[in-house]
């Protein structure tokens, strides 16, 4: 059906009918390697948490253990696994507790709780731990998952994680269809490898970045954006879609587009998933046999010509088709590669007949075709000799006699094809009746059924089933046949003491009978529930845990991370985490941590983030790479755990050593009271100087290695000192600030109402957020944002350079103002489109439909009025395409405008008499010309553009009964042509928007139509130096001037 699916292939060498053959057996692995990437995935998370995991079986004995689990613990992997969790016991944990947790946990519920334990060395910790079941498809518990957390001392600082494995391994793809997924939104979420051959592009410049509309021509960017967003949110498949792709390099290729949606685990629609196959050459040959149908179809025989040696010259299209290649690649092969290698003498004995008798009749010969199948035919061939008698080429007329000779062979051969494709495949394949008998069996190895091969057939499902897996299978069967179509189904059974799973597929053989596929897939549903172990793990962890692509864009995130920041995954996805800055982290930090991931290292450090609410929060984070196979970093995992409470408390230590200082300050001055102590005192003040000191050379580093700009003022604004950010950002060395007015610096335009701001903060204490324009030191200006502070008679600033962010802001104000004019376009196409595109395909449709049912019962002139239909509809099709490009080129300013020495007069009356021709008008349009003639320099096809469209207009809105005056007068320094008709007129409320693209008046919606014609119309004249303008009366008609300067 078009799906891509990961194919495991098994070649095996096989003799059959005497020749060397490959059976190729296929097995579809794609489920089971999406499983393994999820499971590497979330085995990645688990091994760098930081809180304990432990997953023991129903009984409690562990079977696993994170290594945070033994680092907290002192045990060893080796020696945890396999003993129960009782040996942390301390002893000080009541008996019923542990009661409470079993009779909990036992019911298939969570329990969470705090134990007192004990470590190997003997020492005492507490443990935080949240107790789940695990349990598979029937119900039963086969596991529990704990997630245990030291809380003995909530305050230390957690060691590294240990790096990650990968979580990704490339596919060995052979292919070469581009097989991709993108999400909801239509961006490419994967891309396989091929698309650099493909496409150009690699996957790393697609995956993430790129939309798939983006790689299309830029001219159907909109229609395909519309197209396929609609089909990823209806859900529907793609099947033999054809669309352009526009490659890296600029050159056009046509694909051939299968697709899907994605679901996850809720069956909720997650995306779309695709592959391109490329078939430009197929669309070129086809365009090129369409050219030379109608001569080719005349030969119902094949024909060729070849030189002496038997290269072939010429061929038709039956001699192409008749071998299964088509005339391009025949063209310049030998005529003995049409036949197989054993047969080649019979060949060479033909030539060697053909030129010593100069030709033969009627012979019989085996051919091959493209494919290396092999047919007969009756050949006839001869010399052909020039005007010396010497022979110079050969030709040969070819019947293909396949149908009388091989009926019979073709169905032996069918049946060997059926029992080899039956042999090949993994499944097991059962043939029943309505009520479950079997009727037959296809395996490879009889002795794997669940029954004696020699008495199955005696059997029925319910002799080998239990009775409710039999009842499931025995429906299936019922289904199928009264739906006459596939029916798929899963059911598992306990054998040999074992729990397997299997998948059925029952499809029917007529209205009585069926057969079953039935595949083995335990291994597929064992991977299944270690996801959901590891699942389950992620999600109860108390730290939050992030997944970006190489760029920093999220992918998954953890509940905890929801809790801690607010921000739900539909908030995130597909954003990048710079959302979560609060702006007081340094530039430096988020540098050092690029620079240490992308060499694929573990970086580790704290930082000052924001909650969606926008309460600020402290992170400790640890953010490690994930490359794949060819070191290449294809995903970013980030551990981050909420500090806050930890620096808060630092804060109050601070506060609390500032407290004892003032203190010892306060009893430094009581004892200089003393003078017995006057020697204690002075010592004290040198101690006090000494650290006072430090504390200010740590003030003026922090000064000076600011990266925002800080500076101090007089209230007259006087700069007494600045740091080195005002250097680095206007240019003036730090010295030549000092005793200058902020004045001397400033725009024109900002002096006073800077002056203002200064004068206000004598009556507050502080202003932000105030933004002036400072000139550089070449002259430019930067726009900077300050915050300053009133202490005393001095004024502290603190600013940043807000240039980008302005300049980002206004461009982001146009784009928005871009795109609401573009949507208002787009939503006139897309009305226009829906309008006049559905008739000429319905008909184009339909005339092909008959065609392809009822051709061989058609006579060649009724084939021939179907084909005339279609090429009328495509011309109507291409006329509405062809006037969308042109004025979307006329608007990008790339239409070619050649204006030539022209008489306009001529001009306007060959085009009404070309109307006039028209049988159907019988000459109702009139023109008359107050000149006789009137040279100017005219682009002639814009122009006859021109006039095309407004006659078109004027004879098309005035049916049944058109009259048409079309007249040439001369207007000061304009020549004004006028195009009058008896029409339908314009509504009033519409005569503004008539030059818009695709915009129609509201009274001619039941006419053909597509909104282009007077947006053609008046940009055409607008590069002549003209303008259009028009009267109306809806319902007496309408009358249209175009204005021509003389001397343009």
């Amino acid at each position: 059906n078009g799906d891509p699916f990961l194919g495991g292939i098994t070649l095996t060498r096989m003799k059959y009918e005497g020749e060397d053959l490959l059976l190729l057996a296929w097995k579809d692995i794609t489920e089971q390697r999406k499983a393994e990437d999820q499971i590497r995935k979330l085995i990645s998370a688990v091994e760098q948490s930081p809180v304990s995991i432990v997953i023991t079986d129903n009984q409690g004995n562990i079977e696993y253990v994170n290594p945070k689990a033994c680092e907290i613990t002192g045990y060893s992997f080796n020696e945890l696994a396999g003993s129960n969790p009782r040996v942390l016991k301390s002893g000080e944990t009541p008996p019923e507790e542990y009661a409470r947790m079993w009779k909990t946990i036992s019911q298939g519920k969570e329990w969470k709780g705090t134990f007192h334990n004990r470590k190997k060395n003997g020492e005492y910790f507490w443990e935080s731990s949240t107790i789940a079941p695990v349990m598979d498809a029937s119900g039963t518990i086969t596991h529990y998952i704990a997630i245990k957390e030291d809380i003995t001392d909530r305050k230390n600082i957690q060691e590294a994680l240990i790096q990650s494995e990968n979580r990704y391994r490339k596919v060995n793809e052979q292919s070469k269809t581009v097989v991709w997924e993108v999400d909801m939104e239509g961006k490419y979420t994967y891309m396989s490898p091929v698309s650099e051959s493909v496409y150009g592009y690699t996957p790393e410049e697609l995956e993430g970045k790129v939309y798939f509309y983006d790689i299309m021509p830029e001219d159907r960017w909109e229609e395909f954006k519309i197209l396929g967003l609609e089909i990823i949110r209806k859900g529907e498949e793609l099947r033999d879609f054809i669309n352009p792709i526009q490659k890296k390099d600029g050159s056009l290729i046509w694909v051939s587009t299968d697709g899907t949606i994605m679901v996850d685990q809720d069956n909720h629609t997650i995306g779309y998933r695709g592959a391109d196959n490329d078939i430009t050459e197929k669309m070129l040959a086809e365009e090129e046999m369409r050219k030379f149908r109608t001569i080719s179809d005349q030969a119902n025989y094949a024909t060729a010509i070849t030189n002496l040696e038997g290269t072939l010259l010429y061929v038709n299209d039956a001699f192409a088709e008749m071998h299964g290649w088509n005339k391009q690649e025949l063209i310049g092969m030998n005529l003995r590669d049409l036949h197989r290698s054993d047969r080649i003498a019979i060949v060479e004995n033909l030539l060697e007949t053909l030129c010593l008798n100069g030709g033969f009749k009627a012979k019989e010969v085996w051919r091959s075709r493209k494919d290396g199948t092999i047919f007969p035919s009756l050949m006839t061939s001869t010399v052909i000799y020039n005007d010396l008698h010497e022979p110079k080429y050969l030709s040969a007329t070819i019947i293909d006699i396949t149908h009388q000779k091989a009926q019979e062979e073709e169905i032996r051969n069918h049946n060997n094809k059926l029992k080899a494709i039956i042999a090949a495949m993994p499944d097991k394949i059962f043939e029943h009746d309505c009520d479950g008998n079997f009727l037959g069996f296809y395996l490879q190895d009889p002795e794997t059924m669940l029954a004696p091969k020699n008495k199955v057939l005696d059997m029925n499902i319910r002799d080998i089933f239990s009775p409710e897996a039999a009842e499931i299978n025995i429906q299936s069967i019922r289904e199928s046949l009264e739906r006459q179509s596939l029916v798929t189904h899963e059911f598992h059974e306990v054998i040999k003491d074992q729990l397997r799973y299997f998948e059925v597929r029952t499809v029917p053989l007529g209205d009585k009978k069926v057969l079953r596929f039935v595949r083995d897939i335990t291994d597929k549903k064992l991977k299944e529930l270690e996801i959901k172990k590891l699942t389950i793990a992620i999600e109860q962890s108390p730290v939050s845990i992030v997944v970006t692509d190489p760029q920093g864009n999220f992918e998954y995130i953890s509940p905890a991370f929801t809790e801690i920041t607010g921000y739900t995954l539909e908030d995130v996805i597909g954003k990048h985490t710079r959302i979560l800055q609060s702006g007081q982290t340094s530039s430096d930090t988020y540098r050092g941590l690029w620079s240490t991931i992308t060499i694929g290292q573990t970086w580790n450090g704290e930082w000052l983030n924001k909650k969606k609410n926008g309460e600020l929060y402290w992170e400790k984070v640890v953010i490690s790479p994930i490359a794949n196979d060819k070191g290449e970093i294809v995903n970013i995992v980030a551990i981050k755990e909420d500090i806050t409470e930890r620096k808060r408390a630092e804060q109050e230590i601070l506060e609390l050593n500032t407290s004892l200082e003032k203190k010892v300050k306060e009893r430094t001055v009581d004892l200089a009271r003393t003078n017995e102590q006057l020697v204690d005192e002075i010592e004290e003040r040198k101690r006090v100087d000494k650290a006072l000191m430090a504390k200010t050379e740590e003030l003026e580093k922090f000064f000076t290695l600011s990266l925002d700009l800080l500076g101090i003022t007089d209230l007259h604004g006087n700069f007494l000192k600045v740091n080195n950010a005002f250097e680095t950002t206007l240019g003036y060395p730090t010295s030549y600030f000092v005793n200058k007015n902020f004045a001397h610096f400033l725009h024109p335009d900002d002096v006073e109402i800077t002056a203002e701001v200064v004068r206000r903060l004598g009556e507050k204490v502080t202003t932000e957020g105030f933004i002036n324009r400072y000139r550089t030191i070449n002259g430019q200006y930067r726009s900077i944002e300050w915050h300053v502070v009133l202490v005393g008679e001095r004024l502290y600033a603190a600013a940043r350079d807000v240039t980008e962010r302005l300049q980002l802001e206004e461009t982001l104000m146009a784009t928005i103002a871009r795109e609401k004019e573009l949507s208002d376009l787009k939503s006139r196409f897309v009305s226009m489109a829906s309008h006049e595109f559905r008739t000429p395909l319905a008909t184009i449709l339909m005339a092909a439909e008959t065609l392809l049912n009822y051709w061989k019962k058609l006579d060649e002139e009724r084939i021939h009025g179907k084909l005339n239909t279609v090429v009328e509809q495509v011309k109507h099709l291409t006329g509405i395409v062809t006037n969308v490009l042109q004025v979307s080129r006329i608007q990008e300013g790339k239409i070619t405008f050649i204006p030539k020495e022209t008489d306009l007069v001529n001009l306007v009356n060959s085009a009404v008499h070309s109307f006039n021709m028209d049988k159907t008008l019988q000459s109702k349009i009139s023109f008359s010309s107050d000149l006789e003639e009137q040279n100017m320099p005219l682009d002639k096809q814009l122009m006859q553009q021109v006039m095309n469209n407004l006659l078109s207009n004027a004879v098309k809105y005035s049916q049944p009964d058109p009259h048409v005056e079309v007249s040439i007068t001369r207007i000061d320094n304009d020549i004004q042509i006028s195009v009058k008709d008896n029409g339908v007129g314009i509504p009033e409320q519409d005569m503004p928007n008539m030059f818009q693209p695709f915009f129609r008046a509201g009274n001619v919606f039941n006419i053909e139509g597509n909104g282009l014609g007077l947006t053609i119309v008046r940009e055409c004249v607008r590069l002549h130096g003209g303008d259009v303008s028009f009267i109306s009366i809806q319902g007496k008609g309408s009358t249209f001037f175009v204005n021509l300067p003389v001397n343009a």
